[in-house]
C-alpha cells in the first residue's frame, strides 16, 4: 500500500501538542512512481488491450440514461480498434449483427444531476459477435493483466473515473508482483456525499480490482458550489 503524505506545522509550542492538534494529518495519496494514464477526456485508451486470440475489432459504446425519461437509452460508439467483421465468412450478416447488438446496461456507471451513462464493449472474431457488459466479462476477455492500460481499463469498468492530465486523479504504476496500482476518483452530486474522492486501487494480474485507500479531495458548500479550500 502507498504511504500517505503528511502535512505538519512544527513550532516549539505545537511540539507539545497531540499530533492531531498540531496541524498534522493525512493528505492525498503518494504519487511517486506513477505516470499519467493514457486517456481521452476521462476514458482510457483501448489500443494496448492484449486480447488473445486477437479479435477483428474491439468496440466501446456509451449508453445514455436520461432521468425520468420513457425513451429507450441512447447508444453511441465511443472508441474502436480494428475492423469489424474483417474475417467473417458472411460479412453482411456479421455487420448486421454488430448494428443490432445493443445493451441497456453496462459497466462504469457515472451520473450527473440524475442523468447517467454506462458502457458496454463488443468484439467480432470471424462470424462471432459478442457483448461485454460487466467487469467480470471484461476480465475474462482480457485474461492476464500485463499492461498498464488493461489495469486502467478494468479500474474504469469498476466505476473509477480519471483526469487525463493529473496523476493524482489519473495515475498508474506497475508493481514488482505483477499487479498495478491505479489512482482515480469518484464524483457525487450535491447532497449525496463529498464532491470528489480520490481512490487508490490495485489491479491484480488476474484482473481483480481492490481498493487500497481513499481521500476526500473536495466537499460541497451549503450552496452546492465546490469548496476549494483544503478538505
Amino acid at each position: 500500500m502507498n504511504a500517505l503524505r503528511w502535512r505538519c506545522v512544527f513550532s516549539p509550542l505545537l511540539m507539545s501538542l497531540p499530533l492531531a492538534l498540531a496541524g498534522c494529518g493525512p493528505e492525498f495519496a503518494d504519487v511517486e512512481g506513477y505516470t499519467e494514464i493514457a486517456c481521452t477526456r476521462d476514458r482510457p485508451h483501448i489500443d494496448d488491450l492484449r486480447i488473445s486470440p486477437v479479435p477483428d475489432a474491439f468496440l466501446l459504446y456509451s449508453i445514455g440514461l436520461k432521468k425520468n425519461s420513457t425513451e429507450p437509452p441512447s447508444v453511441f460508439l465511443s472508441a474502436t480498434r480494428g475492423e469489424p467483421c474483417a474475417t467473417a465468412t458472411d460479412v453482411a450478416t456479421c455487420q448486421a449483427a454488430v448494428e443490432e447488438a445493443r445493451a441497456t446496461s453496462g459497466f462504469h456507471r457515472s451520473c450527473y444531476h440524475g442523468d447517467c451513462s454506462e458502457y458496454f464493449a463488443l468484439t467480432t472474431r470471424g462470424d462471432e459477435v459478442k457483448l461485454y457488459t460487466t467487469v467480470e466479462s471484461l476480465r475474462e476477455l482480457l485474461g492476464t493483466v500485463d499492461t498498464e492500460q488493461e489495469a486502467v481499463f478494468l479500474a474504469y469498468a469498476a466505476d473509477y473515473a480519471f483526469l487525463c492530465d493529473k496523476v493524482d486523479q489519473g495515475g498508474v504504476k506497475a508493481n514488482p508482483d505483477g499487479s498495478f496500482n491505479v489512482i482515480g476518483y469518484k464524483y457525487s452530486d450535491c447532497g449525496e456525499g463529498p464532491a470528489i474522492v480520490q481512490y487508490v486501487t490495485q489491479v491484480s494480474a488476474t484482473g481483480e480490482v481492490r481498493e487500497l485507500e481513499h481521500h476526500v479531495m473536495r466537499h460541497y458548500k451549503a450552496d452546492c458550489s465546490l469548496d476549494m479550500s483544503n478538505p
